[in-house]
């Protein structure tokens, strides 16, 4: 038995299922994320999530080594260990390594990012 039941499509509400098309559209691909499809039954974390990801990948302004470390922050804070090791896997295509990331967790006030970025993350 799942943790989660993933709403069939004729579940959802028009609301999420709008929401849900939009994400697979920008995406490009034939199928959502688990992650994101056990929620359509609540349009209000569909929205809230959908907004978050356009903030910090669509329509974001920072750097991308900001956004993973800020991903990385929040999901170690929340300890959303998928998300987390999604936000790690980005930063080591970026060239930092596990110590520097164990680092910036214990110590996120000496972030090694311009100062623009490290408001941003904070």
């Amino acid at each position: 038995m799942p943790f989660f039941d993933v709403p069939k499509d004729s579940e959802l509400p028009p609301e999420s299922r709008e929401l849900l098309e939009e994400y697979q559209r920008i995406l490009g691909t034939k199928a959502l994320p688990r992650n994101w499809t056990i929620f359509g039954g609540f349009p209000r974390i569909i929205e809230a999530r959908f907004q978050a990801w356009k903030n910090l990948s669509q329509d974001a302004s920072f750097s991308w080594d900001a956004r993973c470390i800020a991903v990385m922050l929040m999901t170690h804070a929340k300890r959303c260990q998928m998300c987390f090791a999604g936000a790690r896997g980005q930063l080591e295509k970026l060239g930092f390594d596990e110590e520097t990331m164990n680092a910036i967790c214990a110590h996120p006030e000496a972030l090694p990012l311009k100062e623009r970025d490290r408001r941003f993350v904070h």
